[in-house]
């Protein structure tokens, strides 16, 4: 059964992202429902992903939250979506047909962040550096980090 490593929760979940990508060396797979600015009209998310690309490292985003019969309407941001698909390559980012609602961070084929923190949607960068404080209770939003390979192939299988 995976090992769970760490738990994040609300404002740490930041942290966590920076981290992943910056420490990635390979691969790094983001899967979210949406794509969508914060409420500054930025997506700092973005900016880190790209820097990891730059690097060399082989990154993709798999997003959409409803089934495509239903459309895109619910997806994010027209606007940010394209701004993926520029610095990431269309190839990198993917839309999910069926639709999803996991948010998943895969980090080089050895852990995994798994829980409801929408790592590329949320509006709380401000509000996070404003308070100064990371554990700070924003929506009781909780992930955990799991090493495991295993999970982490079963869960890259399943983006296929």
């Amino acid at each position: 059964s995976p090992a769970v490593e760490t738990y994040y929760r609300d404002c740490e979940h930041i942290d966590a992202f920076h981290a992943a990508t910056q420490q990635c060396q390979q691969e790094l797979i983001v899967v979210s429902p949406w794509l969508r600015f914060n409420r500054e009209g930025e997506n700092p998310q973005l900016s880190l992903l790209t820097a990891a690309r730059q690097r060399g490292i082989d990154v993709k985003v798999y997003y959409g939250y409803d089934h495509a019969k239903y459309g895109f309407e619910r997806d994010g941001d027209p606007l940010l979506i394209e701004q993926y698909i520029q610095s990431l390559g269309r190839e990198n980012v993917i839309r999910i047909n069926e639709g999803t609602h996991e948010k998943l961070l895969l980090v080089d084929n050895h852990y995994a962040l798994v829980g409801s923190w929408n790592w590329l949607s949320h509006g709380y960068h401000q509000i996070c550096r404003l308070q100064g404080n990371l554990s700070q209770n924003i929506r009781r939003e909780v992930s955990v980090k799991l090493r495991d390979p295993a999970f982490v192939l079963a869960q890259k299988d399943s983006l296929l």
